[in-house]
């Protein structure tokens, strides 16, 4: 159930959309321990668009830092795991 305007603007300025995003994809540690710290904060659908994020951009950090003798095997790694992580959600529903 999607919040009305109103309740929107009450929220804290670290708790709005356009910062949470803002500090993810700037900052990621700070951006994941805000998500992850009040996470209970916003409802279901909203939280995961943020761990969504998170997770992307934690990938694309780790892609980047990881030496390149294994980026290979990380790539092949990351997506067998989104594979059978998609197939399991499509045989649940």
């Amino acid at each position: 159930m999607p919040m009305n305007y109103s309740k929107k603007q009450q929220r804290p300025w670290f708790l709005r959309r356009n910062w949470v995003c803002a500090m993810c994809i700037v900052l990621l540690p700070i951006g994941a321990f805000n998500v992850f710290i009040h996470r209970n904060y916003w409802q279901r659908e909203e939280r995961k668009e943020y761990i969504g994020v998170i997770a992307i951009l934690i990938f694309i950090w780790v892609w980047g830092l990881s030496p390149e003798s294994l980026s290979g095997p990380f790539m092949v790694l990351t997506f067998t795991c989104l594979f059978i992580i998609g197939l399991m959600v499509f045989i649940k529903k």
